[in-house]
């Protein structure tokens, strides 16, 4: 997703709306590249589908 923040940002959104234990505050995150704060919920939602 590089190059691509609001695409992948829109992808973590879905992912927190399904996957209950990710934590939604990292959509929010003050101060946080939207880049970075997708990257994260991404490979939390890659652990959590495979947990």
């Amino acid at each position: 997703m590089h190059g691509r923040d609001e695409r992948a940002l829109a992808l973590a959104t879905e992912i927190v709306g399904w996957a209950d234990r990710l934590e939604p505050e990292w959509l929010e995150a003050p101060g946080v590249p939207d880049g970075i704060k997708a990257a994260h919920v991404l490979a939390e939602g890659a652990l959590y589908i495979i947990e």
